[in-house]
């Protein structure tokens, strides 16, 4: 297995379960702290983007302290059917907003979360969402946008 990463990739022999955890922090916002996760979890099988999230907001909001979904949305990524959810909550009494959309990505749900400190500024939040919905996938070689020439 090849392993890329923006630096460079790593030739993996064997079985290996990627879990890695990507946090890009916006230097740019007026929202000091707003972030952008990138994760990914192993797509039990047989199980559809809906129930995943049905089981996602179930774990937030027995998780998370005063959680409040604010919306979901269906929308597309790349092509990709997708979900989005915007919620509130509190962590040590601060007051966090959060957006986290999950698309299925092969064997695997790839969640991109936006955090926002405080209760949440439009322009900061604005921004986030584009950058969440401007994801794209590497394509395969030989589907059309990224077979060789």
């Amino acid at each position: 297995m090849i392993y890329r990463m923006q630096e460079g990739c790593l030739y993996l022999e064997g079985e290996w379960l990627d879990q890695t955890v990507n946090i890009l922090t916006a230097q740019h916002l007026a929202v000091r702290g707003a972030n952008i996760t990138i994760t990914r979890e192993p797509r039990l099988k047989g199980i559809e983007l809906a129930a995943y999230m049905s089981q996602q907001k179930q774990a937030l909001a027995r998780e998370l302290e005063d959680f409040i979904l604010l919306s979901e949305n269906s929308c597309t990524v790349d092509g990709q059917s997708a979900l989005v959810l915007e919620f509130t909550w509190k962590q040590q009494d601060s007051p966090l907003r959060q957006m986290a959309l999950t698309v299925p990505a092969g064997n695997d749900m790839l969640n991109i979360t936006a955090t926002m400190p405080g209760p949440g500024d439009e322009s900061c939040r604005n921004a986030l969402l584009s950058v969440m919905m401007s994801f794209t996938f590497h394509h395969s070689p030989g589907t059309e946008e990224g077979s060789e020439q």
